[in-house]
């Protein structure tokens, strides 16, 4: 391990930039780099982000000894570059080893451990607090839990599945989701299911890391904290406010007239005033107000209608964000106006949160507002539209404006709105099955946005009749795509590429990217999303994959689904994905993972039977050793 503290001090020299940034090469140094000592190195050294990350990760995996005080000084060091702090905190979160790190971290005397711990727990608490809300939300479908995928086999044997079959699964479907939560709940507070132990010495450290400790015991609805929560002297506002929040998530109550005086407070934290890839960095460190409005929606806090109200039009988008999130969970009677106004002229983020509460809380008036928004909409909020007014009407009457208002220039006059009637096709209808008109589509897979990235999979087990299917079909989805669409390409399999550093509308760029793919080893499933999800101005992700993510940061698809909704927290992309030959794990695995993006699953059947998953090149070349044995 003393190499460990020669890696430490080469690390002073690097730096890690922002942006969209390829990572060619990235597989070779990744093969050689699995064992701890050269994964670390590799780690310290590399200049590409993406590729330090993945390594880093490698080194949390195989150090056996990662709680030693050479790897902790390791692990301080790296998070200590330039954007990495977030980033790694978020990653070991991920970690198996998690708990025990973080419990290292606040015992040593490392300088600035404490505060990483703090962030690592922070981010466990978060992540479960999200994942336990969503899923209540989600409509099951099927007995795996989420809305059946659509399937495919192009394997030889009969093209594309007939309509009437894909009719009659989802008619199964619906029946098996009477017996399921479905998303009729407005926000409701869900126990997270992760019991932290976070150290008592972080309670009264530095502002972040006090900070950081006490979000970690509110998301975690640890009520057990509450007399350390409490111990915490301070008028700062980010502390009040992370006190607050700790108090409405265990207990539902809110001190209004202290939220009321936060709410008006600077707290320092840099403004975000509009979307941006800067919303993808897993930053905890959000701004007061958007802690409060939290604590508003989870204790349901009517009487504190005026400043969710105010908050709607905060110059901060995460606070606008979590305004209309709030508005889920309170009632007023100036409820429709506020809603209605705000949705005029919303950015698409704060919009499709609005969509969600006139979904939940249907109103007749809601009716117009969407209508107007649907007219001059071309991208993905089309989708979230179409979905808000089927909740509101209890059907899907239509997919386009035209179509929609002479639907509404017929029946407004006799229409009410119904509360039970509007839960009843919650309950039984997901996102993915209200339809809008597409923009293209990607095999069968609607495409509804404007502004948006493929994440492709070019793996090497890609090959033969998928490399030849993907192609085919990319190639032709570009080139039929609306020609307003403005897109990006992240291919990826050990290595990470990105086509362009910003989107484009260039349909030559993108069937000439797709054609000279080449195909490396590994399947950085997560490192691609997160990558394609920098790309400034998308708001959905199309995903495609062949296998299980292998080599990754993170390798597991429950906490792949939780980095993503942390890391968009404050910027829901959609997700859907289309699967190739999936095995049985890796569909339930996909389907849940989209579930929690507001996206779809297609199963692609290309190989009978499948192909198994890549496994790491180690395990292959000792079977082939063997065989040569023998």
């Amino acid at each position: 391990m003393k190499k460990i503290a020669l890696f430490v001090l080469a690390a002073s020299q690097v730096t890690f930039g922002y942006g969209v940034r390829s990572s060619r090469g990235a597989e070779m140094k990744l093969r050689s780099s699995r064992e701890p000592e050269k994964s670390l190195s590799l780690a310290m050294k590399e200049s590409n982000p993406e590729t330090a990350k993945a390594a880093f990760a490698y080194f949390i995996k195989l150090e056996k000894d990662v709680t030693s005080k050479d790897s902790l000084k390791a692990i301080v060091a790296f998070a200590q570059k330039k954007g990495m702090f977030y980033p790694v905190a978020h990653q070991i979160s991920s970690s198996s080893k998690y708990a025990s790190i973080a419990k290292a971290l606040t015992d040593s005397s490392i300088s600035g451990s404490d505060q990483l711990a703090a962030a690592i727990l922070c981010n466990k608490a978060l992540s479960s607090h999200l994942v336990a809300l969503k899923k209540s939300q989600v409509v099951q479908l099927s007995e795996d839990g989420e809305s059946a995928p659509v399937t495919i086999d192009l394997s030889g044997g009969g093209g594309d599945e007939p309509k009437g079959k894909k009719s009659k699964k989802g008619k199964k479907s619906k029946k098996k989701g009477k017996k399921g939560k479905g998303g009729s709940e407005a926000a409701p507070t869900v126990k997270a299911t992760v019991q932290l132990n976070i150290g008592e010495s972080l309670f009264k450290k530095d502002l972040k890391t006090t900070r950081f400790a006490i979000l970690a015991a509110a998301y975690s609805k640890n009520a057990k904290y509450k007399s350390l929560v409490e111990a915490v002297e301070s008028d700062n506002p980010l502390i009040v406010s992370a006190k607050l929040l700790f108090k409405a998530m265990t207990t539902g109550s809110l001190d209004l007239d202290a939220a009321t005086q936060v709410i008006a407070m600077k707290d320092g934290i840099p403004v975000v005033p509009k979307v941006s890839p800067e919303l993808a960095k897993f930053d905890l460190n959000v701004p007061s107000q958007v802690l409060i409005c939290e604590a508003i929606g989870n204790a349901k806090v009517s009487g504190a209608f005026d400043i969710v109200k105010a908050s709607l039009f905060h110059k901060d988008i995460r606070v606008r964000v979590e305004a209309a999130r709030a508005l889920r969970n309170i009632d007023d009677a100036d409820m429709v106006e506020a809603v209605t106004t705000r949705f005029k002229t919303a950015s698409w983020p704060v919009a499709v949160e609005l969509c969600k509460t006139m979904a939940i809380k249907p109103k007749k008036e809601y009716v117009d507002a969407l209508l107007l928004r649907l007219a001059k909409e071309k991208g993905r909020l089309r989708h979230d539209i179409n979905y808000a007014l089927s909740c509101i009407v209890g059907a899907q009457k239509a997919t386009t404006y035209e179509k929609w208002s002479r639907w509404w220039s017929d029946n407004s006059s006799s229409f009410e709105a119904s509360d039970d009637t509007s839960e009843g096709f919650r309950k039984n209808t997901a996102m993915g099955q209200v339809y809008a008109a597409g923009n293209g589509s990607f095999y069968e897979t609607v495409i509804y946005s404007s502004n948006f990235c493929y994440v492709i999979d070019s793996s090497k087990s890609m090959k033969g009749n998928r490399i030849k299917s993907l192609v085919e079909n990319t190639c032709s989805t570009i080139e039929t795509q609306k020609p307003y669409c403005m897109y990006n390409i992240v291919d990826f399999g050990g290595d990470l590429i990105a086509m362009s550093p910003k989107l484009t509308a260039n349909k030559a760029m993108g069937t000439a990217h797709i054609k000279k793919m080449p195909l490396t080893f590994a399947t950085r499933s997560y490192d691609a999303m997160e990558l394609g999800a920098q790309t400034a101005g998308i708001d959905t992700i199309y995903f495609l994959t062949d296998g299980a993510p292998v080599w990754g940061q993170i390798n597991d698809w429950p906490e792949i689904g939780a980095a993503m909704l942390v890391m968009n927290r404050f910027r829901p992309l959609a997700i859907s994905a289309i699967s190739f030959d999936p095995s049985p794990t890796q569909a339930k695995g996909m389907r849940s993972f989209v579930s929690l993006h507001n996206g779809t699953l297609e199963n692609i059947m290309i190989h009978a039977g499948g192909d198994e998953d890549q496994g790491e090149p180690k395990e292959k070349k000792s079977k082939k050793k063997k065989k040569k044995k023998k």
